[in-house]
């Protein structure tokens, strides 16, 4: 009789202890999943895609998410190790971007998107842009070690439209200097000023031109220098090009030395917006919502009709 009351309370420890595992299993369990997983995912549509001072995008857009519902950014390809990690974060860099009042901005790091180790104006990022409650609480657990879980990101792919951001010129040349050394971006900075003041033209007839006042200004030949890169490279339309020149996210030039840059530059304007259609056709978008895309000064703000004629042409 005293054997059996020995077996008996063994077994009610052992029951015990194993509810206690269980128990603390479901603990760690229930905290991984609110810590990966998100329980409502909203689209956003893109308004504007400006570049700052430290190389990422600053991008502003609309959404129906609630105020105060995180954003989140990241890449759409599946085979990359970042794809569920958040590349995206407020202005400060440090915090949440968060919706207010149906719109956002959020700071997104082209670092996080792809592990590159040489970055060229031009280079395209597909990514997912959008709001969501649920996932990780903690900003930099988000931005780190923890992607989201494969439902979430499921949940994403079914439910969010997929975005390009394209490097320019100056974010590639900041993203390249941070791998290089002093010594290395003190001679890629008197490269880069012997490449603007020579690509164009020879050295010596752009001294000899600087002496007549009839001559074009050094700035206007370093604008088109910059223009030809932008309309052949990224495909830019004459209007968005015109942007990007003047914008002081972008390469600073003076209106007049803009508009003769854009206005002198040798590009195919329709070869350009059917060059920018592909890559929405590679989104799945629709031929209208591709043509609307191109033609919105929310977007590449083609002309009506360069944008008929690319989507005329895509391929079927």
């Amino acid at each position: 009789m005293e054997k059996s009351f020995f077996e008996s309370q063994k077994n009610r420890l052992r029951l015990f202890l194993i509810l206690v595992a269980f128990l603390a299993a479901s603990v760690l369990l229930s905290a991984n999943i609110s810590a990966s997983s998100l329980t409502k995912v909203y689209d956003t549509k893109i308004v504007k895609v400006t570049t700052d001072d430290t190389g990422d995008w600053t991008v502003k857009g609309t959404t129906k998410a609630p105020s105060g519902t995180k954003v989140y950014a990241t890449t759409t390809v599946k085979s990359d190790e970042s794809y569920g990690t958040n590349s995206g974060s407020n202005l400060d860099q440090t915090t949440w971007s968060k919706v207010n009042h149906g719109k956002f901005t959020i700071s997104v790091d082209p670092l996080d998107l792809s592990d590159s180790t040489s970055y060229k104006a031009g280079k395209k990022f597909r990514v997912y842009i959008f709001a969501a409650k649920g996932g990780i609480k903690s900003f930099i657990d988000s931005s780190t070690t923890k992607p989201l879980s494969k439902k979430s990101m499921q949940k994403v792919s079914k439910t969010v439209t997929k975005r390009m951001l394209v490097l320019t010129k100056s974010q590639a040349k900041y993203l390249n200097d941070l791998g290089s050394d002093s010594s290395d971006s003190s001679s890629s900075s008197s490269s880069e000023s012997s490449v603007a003041s020579s690509s164009s033209t020879p050295q010596s007839s752009s001294s000899s031109a600087q002496s007549s006042s009839t001559s074009v200004p050094k700035e206007y030949k370093s604008a088109l220098n910059s223009a030809d890169i932008y309309a052949n490279t990224m495909h830019m339309s004459k209007a968005g090009l015109y942007e990007q020149l003047t914008a002081d996210a972008g390469e600073k030039f003076s209106p007049e030395a803009a508009q003769y840059a854009v206005d002198n530059v040798k590009t195919d304007w329709n070869k350009n917006a059917l060059e920018s259609a592909k890559s929405y056709q590679e989104m799945d978008m629709s031929p209208e919502s591709i043509r609307e895309q191109l033609t919105s000064d929310a977007g590449e703000k083609f002309t009506q009709e360069q944008a008929d004629y690319a989507v005329a042409n895509l391929p079927q």
